[in-house]
């Protein structure tokens, strides 16, 4: 009976006591090292070479408009180029006037253009920039080459048009037709013409009817 009770009074064995405050670092250790791995396969300079890119793809056009900015002054002076018979350079410079005090870089060259071509002389305008503060405008007027029905001037171009000095063209054969037919006529007046000079002779005009029939006017003695 006693070596029953020692038996069961016998103390058990304890837990080993732990240390204070020591962790166990294994799974923290595990998770760092897959973070290193994954930014090691990050191409950190291509990354870095790409940002600097964008950036300045964005600072580029915002440097551009400030330079322009500091460097934009107001035009102050046309200048017209071109043999002028029909218009004149003063009529011009003073319709171009409406752009002086403008910015030279802002302004609209191509409205400019469009605003001259619609005078009735003016076949084509070429307009440009001349630094600091300048426009250069070339002008090439329309070469009339007949008279036509009504008053109005016939081009070496085929086109129809009525300026405000039409006899500032001198003279001219006339010629006559329906609007639609007026490069015929002019081919048929061309004929004429080319026939005629060799024999020293010409005409004074030409007309085609609406029938189609063609007359002739011979210049007067």
């Amino acid at each position: 009976m006693l070596e029953t009770l020692l038996i069961r009074s016998r103390a058990e064995p304890s837990d080993p006591p732990r240390r204070r405050g020591a962790t166990s670092l294994g799974p923290e250790r595990d998770r760092f090292g897959v973070l290193k791995a994954v930014l090691a396969t990050v191409p950190w300079l291509q990354v870095g070479m790409g940002a600097v890119i964008v950036l300045l793809a964005a600072l580029v056009p915002w440097g551009t408009g400030k330079v322009l900015g500091a460097m934009d002054q107001q035009i102050l002076a046309v200048d017209v180029k071109g043999e002028l018979v029909g218009d004149s350079k003063v009529a011009i410079e003073r319709a171009a006037g409406n752009w002086i005090g403008k910015s030279y870089f802002a302004t609209d060259l191509s409205e400019i253009k469009d605003s001259l071509e619609r005078r009735p002389w003016v076949e084509s305008a070429a307009v440009r920039r001349v630094w600091p503060d300048r426009l250069a405008i070339d002008i090439r007027e329309k070469k009339p080459l007949a008279y036509w029905t009504d008053g109005r001037l016939v081009s070496r171009t085929g086109e129809l048009f009525l300026p405000p000095n039409p006899e500032v063209a001198g003279r001219l054969p006339k010629l006559a037709g329906p609007d639609e037919r007026v490069r015929d006529v002019i081919r048929m007046a061309q004929t004429m013409s080319e026939d005629l000079v060799g024999h020293g002779l010409n005409f004074a005009g030409l007309s085609l009817e609406q029938r189609g029939a063609w007359t002739c006017n011979w210049p007067t003695a």
